[in-house]
């Protein structure tokens, strides 16, 4: 089974969940066969297309431990952040959204998270 379609049975609009180390506080704002759109803040949607998280097991194969790497600048190499935002769907972003991905794929028990810094993830 595809993680979307893990996501499209198991996550549902309005769950809350928590980024892996500072514990911030986000929602999942709208879900539909193409995307799963995270409410972050008092007004920030950031939508995360079905392409990159049914491609996300592919990345993190074999690689063990990988840095989530979310910051709002260019992401490091190697990162989860650098392959969300140089993932062609998407084109360059600047964002931290690995952190809102990084919960989700947690809760779906598709990764292990590291919740201390530097925070990281590992396909199960």
């Amino acid at each position: 089974m595809e993680i979307f379609d893990r996501i499209l049975n198991d996550i549902h609009s309005g769950m809350v969940f928590f980024t892996p180390v500072r514990k911030v506080q986000f929602s999942i704002d709208a879900i539909d066969k193409d995307r799963l759109v995270f409410f972050v803040g008092a007004k920030s949607l950031i939508p995360i297309p079905r392409t990159i998280w049914d491609e996300i097991p592919d990345f993190l194969r074999d690689k063990g431990w990988v840095r989530i790497g979310a910051k709002y600048d260019t992401a490091s190499e190697r990162t989860l952040q650098e392959y969300i935002d140089k993932h062609p769907s998407r084109g360059t972003q600047h964002s931290s959204d690995a952190n809102y991905v990084a919960s989700v794929l947690e809760y779906l028990k598709i990764v292990d998270v590291i919740h201390s810094r530097p925070s990281k993830v590992k396909l199960k």
